[in-house]
């Protein structure tokens, strides 16, 4: 059984992208603050840490909607379909031809000469 994806919400998708996204910066950026302030360069590095962290997040957030509404528009168009687990299809859609090819077909002629 084949289920389709019609719609994906855009606003909550993009932030649960921005949160994921947010997170996985926050240990990046408590390396790069203590380096900084190691190095004697104090709320500099701390200002940098924090603005990677927000930046990435945003970037995270702003492809994630350009992601979704494309999403949106192909599957619109009823093209997409995920297949069931259970069902064991795969997403690749097979050949009409049983080994990808076409039946050869020979014919013999016989030559009178």
């Amino acid at each position: 059984m084949k289920k389709q994806i019609v719609q994906v919400s855009i606003a909550q998708s993009a932030k649960v992208v921005a949160g994921i996204y947010f997170v996985t910066t926050i240990p990046i950026a408590v390396i790069i603050a203590l380096g900084a302030m190691i190095g004697g360069h104090g709320m500099a590095g701390l200002a940098l840490a924090i603005g990677i962290s927000l930046g990435y997040a945003l970037g995270g957030f702003l492809m994630s909607v350009l992601g979704a509404w494309i999403y949106n528009l192909v599957a619109a168009r009823g093209r997409l379909r995920v297949p069931d687990r259970r069902s064991g299809q795969s997403l690749i859609p097979q050949h009409p031809y049983r080994h990808g090819r076409p039946p050869c077909r020979t014919f013999l002629s016989s030559s009178s000469a």
